[in-house]
């Protein structure tokens, strides 16, 4: 036999109301019996019949105006332990609010009619119920709607369009599977679908704000499309954390701000996408992506982006194997790319300025562009303590390639060698620096090598070293000499770049 809930005209949206008509128990039947006041001020008044089959029905009697308990909001343990025991539920015109957990635990019940006059359905109202199907009838006129979290056998629902509000756990921990969103819809609070079910999810652009834990949590979400208005600007913490199937999500232009842990442990993102517009993304936004093989940052028309920090862990173990941070950014902290095993090719901007200890921990960084005014810096990242790239992680076994290997060779002719052998002489080191065909890309790099050459004291950087070996002692870049090649075959960045690597 199907169970059945009919809720008839008039709930109001979430507050408590002090409406209240004369409704009274009817003749012939016992307070907290078979007649409930369920509501402030005998503002509701609910009976309980039987059939001659033995169906009960739960009737919520006319001129009821708010479902609530009479005492603190909260329904006596008589009313829950009555609820439990019904197949079907009738609610008569005049209901404006259905309040919190009035028909939680009404096991048998397997369907519910909202009629349009309901403007409010409030947390955890139905939780606990058998229901499969929700239908809300003629033109809706609900706009918060909640209560129903712990669903497991409901798995499918069309929200009508005057709904503006979803709150806090609506369909936390349910069944649903798919779901329809209203067009309308402003505010989707907290936790609001975690754990549920859901495969994919289109919000409406309508959206302006969608809170903490949000999507948190949820097994089977793969595709999520974010709104797209200008009043949607923060994904907020953990909005996504510990959804392990997300695999595609949009970040819009107009987010400005990227919270704690929002992606933490999405371990089937693939891809994104950071906007130009972006001023703050919080610590751990992204540690976890396992599976993040492309991470863009996007720029205006000037090439640059309005992050100025990559935070700690932010992207942590992800599965990039090439990266490029635009300019604008002045700071990477520590472990923001730690992990990142796959991770060969960096471009860093010349707006960075520090790199903090472990930012690229346990990477496998094989080659480094910089601007040409970054030179210093570049190498500097290897140095000193708490270097930013893990020790013994950088590659030996570098690929030959076609670019220019500047080096110092015979005496008397200041000679420079390329790596394919080619010979550029020059009668003075004057004349070597002067910018001609086949010199040194700058004046520091050739007087660097033409001091080594000479076994004469190196100024690099303001710092001077005895000789060559003090050089290579590890006082500069751990041990390892850098040579420096024109980036003839890179597209990003473009203008006067070098790749540092190192032999």
């Amino acid at each position: 036999m199907r169970k059945t809930i009919f809720i008839s005209s008039a709930l109001i949206g979430g507050f408590l109301s002090t409406e209240a008509l004369a409704v009274s128990c009817p003749a012939g039947t016992t307070r907290n019996v078979d007649c409930w006041e369920c509501g402030s001020n005998s503002a509701c008044i609910a009976t309980i019949t039987t059939d001659g089959e033995g169906k009960k029905t739960l009737n919520i009697l006319p001129g009821s105006t708010y479902i609530q308990n009479s005492t603190n909001d909260w329904l006596t343990n008589q009313w829950l332990n009555a609820i439990q025991d019904v197949d079907a539920i009738n609610i008569a015109s005049g209901v404006k609010n259905i309040g919190r957990e009035v028909f939680k635990c009404a096991s048998k019940v397997t369907e519910v009619v909202i009629p349009e006059t309901v403007t409010s359905i409030q947390r955890d109202a139905f939780a606990e119920t058998g229901l499969t199907n929700v239908t809300f009838s003629g033109t809706p006129q609900i706009q918060f709607l909640s209560g129903f979290g712990n669903i497991q056998s409901l798995t499918h629902l069309d929200i009508p369009d005057s709904v503006t509000w979803i709150s806090s756990s609506a369909f936390s921990n349910s069944g649903l599977e798919s779901i329809k969103l209203p067009a309308n819809l402003t505010t989707i609070e907290s936790s609001a679908f975690e754990n549920s079910k859901i495969k994919e999810l289109t919000i409406p652009n309508s959206v302006e704000s969608i809170e903490a834990y949000a999507f948190a949590n949820m097994p089977q979400l793969e595709k999520v499309t974010l709104p797209d208005n200008e009043k949607f600007t923060s994904i907020r913490t953990n909005l996504f954390n510990g959804s392990e199937n997300l695999k595609e999500v949009n970040i819009p232009d107009s987010v400005k701000y990227i919270d704690e842990y929002a992606f933490q442990n999405c371990s089937s993102l693939e891809s994104v996408s950071i906007p130009a517009n972006l001023t703050s993304i919080g610590r751990n936004a992204f540690d976890g992506a396992s599976s993040l093989t492309s991470l863009t940052f996007e720029t205006d028309e000037n090439g640059r982006t309005k992050l100025t920090t990559i935070p700690f862990a932010a992207f942590e173990g992800a599965a990039i194997t090439s990266l490029t941070i635009p300019e604008g950014v002045t700071t990477i902290e520590k472990l923001a790319f730690g992990g990142a095993t796959n991770l060969k090719t960096l471009v860093l901007p010349d707006s960075l300025n520090t790199i903090r200890g472990q930012a690229f921990y346990n990477t496998n960084v094989e080659e480094i562009f910089c601007h040409e005014t970054s030179e210093g810096r570049c190498a500097n990242f290897y140095s000193g303590y708490g270097s930013a790239y893990s020790s013994g992680k950088i590659s030996t076994g570098l690929k030959t390639t076609a670019m220019k290997t500047y080096t110092i060779d015979g005496d008397g002719v200041y000679t420079l060698k390329d790596s394919q052998g080619n010979l550029s002489y020059f009668a003075s080191i004057n004349d070597m620096l002067k910018g001609s065909e086949g010199s040194c890309p700058s004046i520091d790099v050739c007087k660097a090598i033409i001091s080594a050459a000479k076994n004469a004291p190196i100024v690099v950087n303001g710092k001077t070293y005895a000789n060559l070996e003090d050089l290579k002692a590890g006082r500069y870049i751990r041990k390892r000499i850098y040579t420096v090649e024109e980036a003839e075959k890179v597209s990003k960045p473009t203008g006067n770049t070098f790749r540092l690597r190192y032999k």
